[in-house]
């Protein structure tokens, strides 16, 4: 890793802001910093003009589908986008209380928002995680899991989480390794930089060469 973003946000009624730096891991050194000012409701806006200006910084190329997907706007429900941030952090948790309150608040996104395909892809994170540790059936979870990443897939096919998603599932549920392995490969083509997608866990025991780079065991769901 050669580069680390690193942000804060703050909120005061409709408007939140954004401070985004890039740092250089070798020596610390701070490359750039950027406020972002936005309403609620334009949030996502940010994380495109952040990935933009990154990419000027650090001088990466970026494919045509990635210059598209920057430049398309995709508005969300301001409160659909926070019930998505608390689900994500109660799911980082990682208690059997806590991830009950995750899928709690990713069910809330996806009602608030059933457009919104980051939501849907949170909440089959969790009901595949629930499945996994006994918090609910395994066939139940393992079914709502696949229907909520379904449903994101079908939302944005684009969206590389999504991709990792289906990515484990393949592999933790349905043991279909070339498939698991297709998805992740997809899912690197959208996004090769995102640490998270790099690192996803997805199988017990990986059978191909990019799952053994990919996955880690415990799975993350």
């Amino acid at each position: 890793m050669q580069y680390v973003l690193e942000s804060s946000l703050r909120e005061s009624g409709s408007h939140t802001r954004i401070t985004a730096q890039l740092i250089q891991v070798k020596d610390q050194t701070h490359l750039w910093s950027q406020d972002y000012d936005y309403l609620a409701k334009d949030i996502l806006n940010v994380q495109d003009d952040v990935a933009k200006a990154v990419a000027r910084e650090i001088r990466l190329r970026l494919s045509s589908q990635q210059q598209a997907d920057l430049a398309r706007s995709r508005p969300v429900n301001p409160e659909a986008f926070d019930a998505y941030l608390q689900g994500y952090y109660f799911f980082q948790r990682n208690t059997d209380k806590d991830t009950d309150m995750a899928a709690k608040y990713f069910e809330r996104a996806t009602q608030l928002d059933p457009s919104y395909a980051l939501a849907w892809v949170g909440l089959s994170r969790v009901r595949n995680w629930q499945a996994n540790i006994g918090l609910i059936p395994a066939e139940k979870g393992q079914r709502l899991a696949r229907e909520a990443v379904e449903r994101a897939l079908a939302l944005n096919p684009n969206l590389a989480e999504a991709h990792t998603q289906m990515g484990r599932i393949k592999g933790q549920v349905d043991f279909d390794w070339a498939g698991a392995d297709a998805s992740i490969q997809r899912a690197i083509a959208l996004e090769p930089g995102d640490p998270d997608i790099v690192l996803a866990a997805a199988s017990r025991q990986p059978r191909s060469a990019t799952l053994t780079k990919l996955f880690r065991w415990p799975p993350s769901c």
